[in-house]
């Protein structure tokens, strides 16, 4: 369970085998209701992810902050599932049979096979992608990351690109100069900024979404998520000068 710094809301998400789908479901965390589902599947590219309200659920305000970084995780999800089906319709329709018939998992053994199976099907310059989005690996059989499997993948059109190493927090400026927020473009997706708490590819993937995000955590006083962290002689308006100016 992903909580909402206002510690009133908070997102579950849950794989249905069956359904071959994730589901991500913001809901209240005192009651444990939950009134939005966001479906993203990640296996057949034909089907879209939708967004469902529960019909018989009573009238509620959800605040736009709220919804905003409900929908920064869906998108975050979406990204992440199904960054495979961004590539050539002939690598996905490829990806899919793969994954279709080896349920995303090849034994040691029958990986030789499988190899020369895909590397007569696909082009050698777009094998390294294919592997690692239809069973996790690199045409060495070693295992591939979430995150350098991501890395193989084309980046989304549009996206602002990254320094090598990003080491401030494009939120709130903070910057320890040793852990990256960012690296190469790609997020550290175990990094979470002690001062506001972001994490890289949850709320600071747009302007938007970063503006927003900075407003609320600076219209409830800027706590530190990591009070501990917190330097004696800290001055917020220094720190926020540190933010690059493209996410300012």
């Amino acid at each position: 369970m992903l909580a909402h710094p206002d510690g009133e809301y908070a997102i579950t998400a849950l794989y249905s085998v069956p359904d071959d789908a994730w589901y991500l479901e913001l809901g209240l965390v005192q009651d444990q209701r939950t009134f939005v589902t966001a479906i993203v599947p990640d296996e057949d590219p034909a089907r879209e992810p939708t967004v469902c309200f529960d019909p018989q659920g009573r009238h509620l305000d959800i605040p736009y902050e709220v919804m905003r970084w409900f929908m920064d995780r869906v998108d975050h999800e979406i990204r992440t599932s199904r960054a495979w089906m961004q590539l050539r319709p002939d690598l996905v329709e490829v990806i899919h049979r793969l994954r279709q018939e080896h349920l995303g998992a090849v034994d040691d053994a029958d990986f030789p096979d499988v190899l020369a199976e895909v590397s007569a099907a696909v082009p050698t310059a777009d094998l390294r992608a294919v592997l690692a989005a239809a069973f996790g690996r690199s045409p060495d059989g070693t295992t591939v990351a979430g995150g350098q499997a991501l890395q193989l993948m084309p980046p989304e059109p549009g996206s602002p690109p990254g320094p090598e190493w990003e080491t401030v927090c494009r939120v709130c400026g903070y910057d320890d100069g040793v852990e990256p927020f960012w690296e190469q473009g790609w997020p550290n997706e175990g990094a979470i900024c002690p001062c506001c708490g972001n994490e890289p590819d949850v709320s600071d993937v747009s302007v938007m979404g970063i503006r927003g995000y900075r407003g609320y955590w600076l219209g409830q006083g800027a706590p530190w998520s990591s009070p501990s962290s917190r330097p004696k002689d800290w001055d917020l308006l220094e720190q926020l000068s540190h933010i690059p100016p493209e996410w300012r």
